[in-house]
């Protein structure tokens, strides 16, 4: 989702995000936007990269967001024996969902040191570990509640699922048969050149978000393979770290995407509040993201806009991997693709010099995967050192390829990004498997898969349908009646 339209970032909002942060930011994070360590502007998926010539004057640009088991993938036992999650200081103990005997498992320190799960008879004996006595109540009530909302009800229709501790929100629908004036449309949360993202909610009061690109834009600029890419992937995703799409409409001047509603706003907002991630909490977040990118890739899609703004958090602070505009089918890592798209600072080499490398393939996802790791560890990227950078400047510099690491920058963090963003792309790290087996990682994947870590962050929901994580904007203006046929129907 894009972030907000600040003058100090100088940079606008992409249509294609989902979903807008809308927190108010301290004047700490008012001063570090304005310093932010890149250009934020997309390129146009339609410039395309001349196989002879590159002119980075000549690249059209769009205002933007912002700048040990068979198969060599360490088990749940094997993590578990060098993990920090089996010393009792660790932050990753879990709660995960209700055991079949009616109680609940815990994934504690200790369960991890034994190899196991740790059965509880009922939820209402977990106790938080080594919590200071005041707190011991305050953190025990709220890892009860983080466990219980994994779990989802069922309407009185089979096909609608809503959150246990939320029942307005809505996470999953089947909205075939419905129609537009079904919804309730509400304030916008999101706003770009290619259109808006609104609350809405249905009529029997639960709740999701509309994003709405306007047809005139999608003819204007030829974007209609990009909408449907989007459908495309949105339709065939499952994985619990990637937004889900509930269904799509259109009238005579937009086409839509019902979307779930992800209250808790970007991890772009939660990074500028913090500045940095501590380790272990760059850890949760960068497990989450790797697990929604590897599913992508998995599907035969290369997701090409990998970045904060596209991360968002849902009610119980897990990731959700959003605005899919720019992926488009690759089947695997010899797939080259020639579309210059993406935001400047993180776009690979081969992305930039394609008149030498004769395209990219996929592998670029990882190459951003590496830039962000880096971001989150310090709060900038590698590779744009101030707000005020053009994209050639930030273009020569991933050609030169240096990435300097600040002091105190984890060891095992650096080996990775460095394999991730290596000069040469045959030294490259550049598949799944090879990165989960980096050191880097100390928590066991089915764990992650399976959202039994506890987030670092629980969002604070008020109230039903609650956007105060989200910067709220004026209504679009209506259209003129004299424009309402002039695209007619889109077949997508």
């Amino acid at each position: 989702m894009g972030g907000g339209a600040s003058a100090d970032r100088k940079y606008v909002l992409r249509a294609v995000d989902t979903v807008d942060s809308l927190a108010s930011e301290s004047a700490d994070s008012q001063a570090r936007n304005a310093t932010r360590s890149r250009k934020n502007t997309a390129i146009y998926p339609g410039a395309e990269a001349s196989q002879d010539t590159f002119d980075y004057n000549e690249v059209k640009l769009r205002p933007s967001n912002r700048r040990g088991s068979s198969n060599g993938i360490p088990t749940d036992e094997d993590m578990r024996k060098k993990s920090p999650l089996s010393r009792a200081n660790s932050k990753f103990d879990a709660a995960s969902s209700k055991s079949e005997h009616g109680g609940t498992q815990i994934l504690t320190p200790m369960a991890s040191q034994r190899g196991g799960l740790q059965s509880v008879p009922s939820a209402k004996n977990l106790l938080p570990l080594a919590a200071p006595a005041p707190l011991a109540a305050q953190q025990s009530s709220s890892r009860l509640a983080r466990a219980n909302s994994m779990s989802v009800s069922r309407s009185n229709n089979s096909s609608t699922i809503c959150s246990v501790n939320y029942p307005w929100l809505l996470k999953s629908a089947n909205l075939q048969g419905q129609s537009l004036s079904d919804f309730e449309l509400g304030r916008v949360i999101g706003r770009g050149l290619m259109g808006t993202v609104r609350i809405a909610k249905n009529k029997n009061n639960k709740y999701l978000v509309f994003k709405a690109v306007r047809k005139e834009y999608i003819v204007k600029h030829h974007d209609q393979r990009h909408v449907q890419n989007e459908k495309d992937i949105l339709r065939a995703i499952n994985c619990s770290f990637c937004v889900k799409l509930f269904g799509t409409f259109q009238d005579k001047t937009n086409i839509y995407y019902a979307l779930e509603f992800c209250p808790g706003g970007e991890l772009f907002q939660r990074l500028g509040k913090k500045k940095s991630f501590a380790l272990d909490e760059a850890k949760f977040y960068l497990s989450e993201v790797f697990v929604a990118l590897e599913h992508v890739q998995e599907l035969g899609f290369v997701y090409r806009d990998l970045k904060p703004e596209n991360v968002i958090l849902d009610e119980e602070g897990h990731c959700k991997l959003v605005d899919f505009g720019f992926s488009t089918p690759c089947a695997n890592n010899e797939t080259k693709l020639h579309t210059l798209c993406g935001t400047p600072a993180y776009l690979s080499p081969e992305q930039l010099d394609g008149k030498f490398t004769n395209g990219y393939t996929r592998v670029v996802d990882w190459w951003s995967y590496g830039v962000l790791i880096y971001e989150l560890l310090t709060g900038k990227t590698p590779f744009c050192h101030g707000h005020n950078e053009t994209h050639y400047e930030i273009f020569l510099r991933i050609l030169n390829k240096k990435i300097y690491f600040p002091w105190g920058f984890d060891s095992t963090a650096k080996d990775l990004v460095m394999k991730l963003c290596h000069a040469k792309l045959d030294a490259r790290l550049c598949s799944a498997l090879a990165i989960k087996c980096h050191p880097f990682y100390t928590m066991p994947w089915d764990s992650v898969a399976n959202r039994k870590l506890l987030p670092p962050f629980v969002p604070r929901i008020k109230e039903d349908g609650d956007i105060h994580y989200f910067k709220s904007y004026a209504l679009p203006p209506k259209e003129s009646l004299e424009d309402d046929n002039r695209y007619g129907y889109f077949d997508f």
